[in-house]
């Protein structure tokens, strides 16, 4: 639908006839915030105040990069024997080009071009129709260009507002943080020198691991997107690989990468660059005295530790990835962060960008869907975005072994005639785990899920599983905000207990390394009320450790084990 991009004087805020069509993912992230999201999304209390900087992101988004691969369509029907066609773009095509049509693909080489019209040799050998897809690279001396992030997707109307966020987000690594002043500041991916700085002297503790686990390392990326020229199904494109770190380790350690509204290969591509190595960076948080709100909004800040802190964080530049949180005592804020890297922008278009996905060749055929499986469902007390808690169902499912599914759940109370449902665009892939909102306690409840893929086909609902919603077996929700630091002789442990009403107590559990499996409890269960803030000082000899926290009912059922955190001790 057409925006409102208030960078064009042609436009008129309060004149929709005004607005406009466009891709700019930031653009069209304030338009979806501000026009469909409600009055906490007021325009002059959340976007007027920070006009600039979502002009100057917006700005980014359009900055032009180089393409190799340009994608046109022939705009009539080609038969056999022609050895011409109209193109939908002559961009990058020189006398003397090669393009490639059809699947399997014929190469030909252009001999003349007439405003869109396009000569060739040899002549086709089968017939094109009409949006037959065709592919070259862009010749040599002359430039092609894509802007830097675009945005193309849909959405149900019931989609919650974090799945929405998240597709943006996904389009252009981007950033969302409330300013102090509760202004909403938006950023796409993009380095900048921080123009705050956090001295050693604000820092309250902080928590830091400058490696990845074994288990959690990743050197390839399997990457796809949802590819117009293959009738908007999601397509598989080059693979993102570090090989030097696959060279090393002597395996290659996968996982998918696919942003549901990311249309362009290029992009998809430069996305899965930043994505990869925003993975295998040190991560952790600091706790931060009042000043610090200085850094609200901020995705690049500077830490200064100092020497007597350890090496990585004496003097660096790191980026909050998440959403900081403010703490209860309302003194403290605590920002999520990671190394920094100042070269993330870089990118050779001819190096980089890859051959793409293979062209294809006539109609794409829908193939019959099979129902979805439910291996596990079970209750739990869950919070949502607004704060609330309640009882929620997880659903453990399994579908076909394709990248290019998006999930959906639904429940009822079991004998009633309707359904409520539920798509989580942030579940893809042939395993997920799907939450559903807040259902009745202490009743029947039936479940079902389904899958949507990537060229909008749904399948067949999964046969239904009944669940109990009673309180007593459901897990609370997860213990937040866990953190340790190291000291002499002993580790402090902080944390923030579950919010659910049926919260017992909590477990702490201490390991040597990062699995949770080779891990032990430590000391006594820690009673406490929902939702406070929770210390735990643990006696150990000097080395490296790694603590989590688990949730317990009255009746010994147990939340997700949150960790682990770690600490040095001397």
């Amino acid at each position: 639908s057409p925006v409102f991009d208030w960078r064009d004087p042609t436009q008129n805020r309060a004149d929709p006839t005004t607005w406009k069509w466009s891709t700019n993912a930031i653009v069209c992230w304030v338009h979806e915030l501000w026009v469909h999201r409600g009055p906490d999304y007021d325009w002059n209390r959340r976007f007027a105040p920070v006009l600039d900087i979502l002009t100057a992101e917006a700005d980014v988004c359009d900055q032009p990069i180089d393409v190799i691969k340009v994608r046109g369509e022939i705009t009539d029907w080609a038969e056999a024997g022609s050895t011409s066609a109209g193109f939908s773009t002559v961009a990058g095509l020189a006398i003397g080009s090669t393009f490639q049509i059809g699947n399997p693909s014929s190469e030909h080489t252009v001999t003349a071009i007439e405003g869109s019209n396009v000569r060739f040799e040899p002549d086709l050998g089968a017939d094109h129709q009409n949006g037959s897809v065709v592919v070259w690279s862009v010749a040599a001396g002359m430039t092609v260009t894509e802007p830097r992030y675009q945005v193309a997707g849909v959405y149900s109307c019931d989609a919650r507002l974090a799945d929405v966020i998240t597709s943006f987000k996904e389009a252009c690594d981007g950033f969302m943080a409330r300013r102090g002043d509760g202004a909403i500041i938006l950023r796409c991916g993009h380095f900048d020198e921080p123009t705050v700085t956090i001295g050693a002297n604000e820092v309250i503790d902080f928590s830091w691991q400058s490696y990845v686990e074994r288990e959690r390392a990743c050197n390839s990326l399997d990457v796809r997107y949802v590819s117009p020229a293959h009738a908007y199904n999601q397509v598989q494109t080059d693979a993102w690989q570090d090989l030097d770190d696959i060279s090393t380790v002597g395996e290659l350690r996968s996982q998918p990468f696919s942003p549901g509204w990311v249309q362009w290969n290029s992009q998809v591509r430069r996305l899965a660059k930043r994505k990869l190595g925003q993975m295998m960076v040190g991560t952790g948080t600091i706790r931060v005295r009042l000043s610090g709100l200085r850094a609200l909004g901020q995705r690049y800040i500077r830490v200064q530790l100092g020497a007597d802190e350890i090496d990585e964080l004496a003097d660096a530049v790191v980026e909050i990835y998440d959403a900081p949180q403010i703490n209860e005592d309302g003194l403290s804020v605590t920002f999520p962060i990671r190394m920094a890297d100042p070269n993330v922008d870089a990118w050779n278009a001819e190096t980089e960008e890859g051959e793409g996905p293979p062209v294809p060749g006539g109609s794409i055929s829908n193939q019959a869907l099979t129902a979805p499986t439910i291996t596990a469902a079970s209750a739990f007390f869950g919070d949502v975005s607004n704060g609330a808690s309640g009882v929620r169902i997880a659903i453990s499912a399994t579908g076909p072994d394709r990248q290019d599914l998006t999930w959906s759940s639904r429940w009822r109370v079991t004998g009633a005639a309707s359904w409520r449902e539920n798509t989580d665009t942030s579940a893809v892939g042939a395993v997920v785990v799907l939450d559903t909102d807040f259902v009745p306690t202490e009743t029947s409840i039936d479940v079902e899920v389904a899958y949507q893929t990537g060229g909008g086909t749904l399948s067949p609902w999964s046969e239904t599983s009944v669940v109990s919603s009673s309180t007593a077996a459901a897990g609370p929700n997860d213990p937040t905000a866990l953190a340790a630091t190291g000291g002499v002789g002993e580790a402090t442990l902080t944390w923030r207990n579950s919010t659910s009403a049926n919260f017992d107590h909590v477990v702490l559990s201490r390991g040597a390394t990062a699995v949770f499996g080779a891990a032990a409890p430590i000391g006594a269960p820690i009673a406490g009320a929902a939702g406070a803030a929770g210390s735990y000082a643990d006696p150990v000899a000097a080395g490296a450790y790694y603590w989590w926290v688990t949730a317990y009912n009255a009746a010994g059922t147990a939340s997700n084990n949150v960790g682990p955190v770690s600490a040095v001790i001397t």
